[in-house]
């Protein structure tokens, strides 16, 4: 709960506690409710209207502008007291409706119907407000983070490629010595085995098959792991399934998933904001109905979603919207045949538009913190896995700096050089040459040699597999 609380407070206190867009976009949707509460309070002069509806949401702008200067004046570059900002927020919606009600009474000679202007002016502008500065300042957050995780990746990639040419460069150095001092020794333990196949000696055939088909092996190897390592390229995994989401407002304009948390607390707010001030409890009777049915419409349509891709995919959100405009339309025109009977309805048209705006509206917003949050999943993936690789080409490169060139090369080519040493002493040394023979110890001996150099070979090459 902590952790919800904290960033609920770092999404709202923010330079998107009070903004342009959330600001411009609170007067555009209120002043289509005022009009909506003056149809109600003045319903045969659309002028007058007019009039209280433009004078409200003036002075309102003209006291948003002014107190957000002073109680949140530096909110683009330090976190601001959560209190002041419910103070902005809510006392907007004060003005808004105090001014229409004195812009009716001392203008136009109206009653001052403050519980109705008031109420409905203060609970849609204050929430309204809030919500938006919750998701506003949650989808720059994420992209914030995201920015930085992109920046942090970018280093990551170009210290990678240079780590990864280091390394393959240190291998082939590695290897281009293999090929210039061991190769030829190799080459030369094989002829010295083909050479004791060939004399008449008291020496077992199969230790000689052996010794033969270990020198051919040592050859190969040392071939086959200079050609694999000449070869080697940078091994990426599989791109992350959300790699490539990019992120920006417009991108929102076109829904990708469909919300109904978000919608639900809009229907929420709406019924508080519009339906009560309207229609009493039977308003508010009549939102919950009617918005636990659009509720269960979404709800099923948004798992239909889930399991789409495709121009499908794509054609499903019309058809929600179409299912839930047909809906309202229709729930508004039997109303009362339903047995809700409102005091002050709305129009089906104009009912059934407001609720598709108030569906698509959180679609958007949540369209934009879902891609937000994907990319920041698919960066981090990234970033981990960059990480990882770095790590294990450093480690790599230390290792071949510090152990391959200086121990590997001298173990590999001490063993095979004894080897060698010894089998030319089988060919010239006719005096103790009998008494080695009769065991064929020395032979054994030798073959061992031979496989702990083979060895040696395939721990390099098993060591660049783990890069």
């Amino acid at each position: 709960m902590r952790k919800k609380f904290a960033k609920f407070r770092i999404a709202v206190t923010g330079r998107w506690a009070i903004s342009f867009p959330t600001s411009a976009l609170t007067i555009a949707i209120g002043a289509a409710f005022a009009i909506e509460r003056e149809l109600l309070l003045v319903p045969d002069n659309l002028n007058s209207r007019l009039l209280i509806v433009a004078c409200g949401e003036l002075i309102a702008v003209l006291y948003l502008f002014t107190i957000q200067a002073i109680l949140l004046g530096s909110r683009k570059t330090k976190p601001q007291k959560l209190s002041n900002c419910f103070f902005v927020w809510f006392s907007t919606g004060i003005i808004r409706g105090i001014s229409a009600a004195f812009y009716a009474h001392f203008v136009l000679n109206l009653n001052f119907e403050f519980l109705t202007r008031i109420s409905n002016a203060t609970l849609f502008t204050g929430f309204t407000l809030l919500a938006l500065a919750f998701y506003a300042g949650t989808i720059e957050k994420n992209q914030i983070e995201n920015r930085a995780l992109r920046s942090l990746t970018d280093f990551l990639e170009h210290d990678e490629l240079e780590l990864s040419d280091s390394e393959i460069s240190e291998r082939n150095e590695a290897l281009d010595e293999l090929k210039k001092y061991i190769l030829p020794k190799a080459n030369l333990l094989q002829k010295i085995a083909r050479d004791l196949e060939n004399q008449e000696l008291n020496i077992k055939k199969e230790s000689l098959k052996a010794l033969w088909k270990q020198s051919e092996q040592l050859a190969l190897s040392i071939e086959t792991e200079r050609k694999s390592l000449i070869r080697k390229q940078l091994n990426r995994e599989q791109s992350h399934k959300y790699a490539g989401i990019r992120v920006t407002y417009l991108t929102g304009l076109f829904p990708k998933t469909i919300s109904v948390r978000i919608t639900m607390l809009v229907f929420i707010f709406g019924a508080l904001a519009a339906q009560l001030p309207r229609n009493g409890l039977a308003g508010a009777k009549f939102a919950i109905a009617n918005g636990f049915v659009i509720m269960m419409m979404l709800f099923v349509f948004s798992r239909i979603s889930r399991r789409l891709s495709g121009i499908p995919l794509i054609l499903i959100y019309p058809i929600a919207y179409g299912a839930i405009f047909t809906w309202q339309f229709w729930i508004l025109k039997y109303q009362s045949e339903l047995g809700f009977n409102l005091i002050n309805p709305n129009s089906p048209i104009a009912g059934a538009l407001k609720t598709l705006i108030n569906v698509y509206v959180p679609s958007v917003i949540a369209s934009l913190i879902t891609d937000s949050s994907r990319e920041r999943e698919a960066l981090t993936a990234a970033n981990k896995s960059i990480r990882a690789r770095v790590e294990n080409l450093i480690d790599s490169t230390e290792q071949l700096k510090n152990k391959v060139i200086a121990a590997r090369f001298g173990v590999i080519q001490g063993k095979i050089s004894g080897v060698i040493m010894a089998l030319q002493i089988m060919q010239d040394d006719d005096l103790n040459k009998d008494g080695i023979l009769r065991s064929n110890q020395f032979l054994t001996q030798t073959i061992t040699l031979i496989d702990e150099a083979i060895l040696e070979l395939n721990n390099l090459g098993l060591q660049k597999n783990e890069v």
